[in-house]
């Protein structure tokens, strides 16, 4: 059996800003079944659009500060020690509505989606994120953005 360690402050750092990541288990020991990164978020900073992955499950634990999940029109504050999951065809985001970041580890049940983060990356460090751009990327990586519906008259 082989083991797998990244000590506390390592792993491939993406950095997007305003957020960042670590990735602590990049599926290369899982058969890509399964991916660990670590996210620090900054206060107040901008949330992921609303959005459902198609493919995978995703599931928080809170390292430090506080998150808030917004999934199935639900609001929850997760604070430190608190499990949040979200499964397969959920609408979810998050935000960090605090003055300090917030850490939390975020596990998902496929490595894939790792790649979407090296490439939003990518756009973040040459200007290219729009709100265009990122639509397009999440679609190739089995999430749709969830469009709010009109309510006409």
């Amino acid at each position: 059996m082989k083991t797998n360690m990244v000590v506390n402050g390592e792993g491939r750092k993406l950095d997007f800003g305003t957020f960042r990541c670590w990735v602590k288990d990049d599926g290369t020991l899982t058969e890509r079944k399964s991916a660990v990164l670590e996210f620090e978020v900054n206060p107040h900073s901008v949330a992921p659009p609303m959005h459902i992955h198609r493919t995978f499950a995703e599931a928080f634990y809170m390292l430090d500060g506080e998150i808030e999940f917004i999934a199935d029109g639900d609001a929850v504050v997760a604070q430190v020690g608190d499990f949040v999951h979200v499964p397969i065809g959920v609408a979810h985001t998050y935000r960090n509505p605090a003055v300090k970041p917030a850490r939390f580890l975020a596990m998902m049940t496929s490595s894939d989606f790792i790649g979407f983060f090296e490439e939003f990356e990518q756009l973040v460090r040459t200007g290219a994120v729009t709100p265009q751009a990122n639509i397009a990327l999440l679609k190739k990586y089995d999430t749709d953005v969830v469009v709010p519906q009109s309510r006409g008259c």
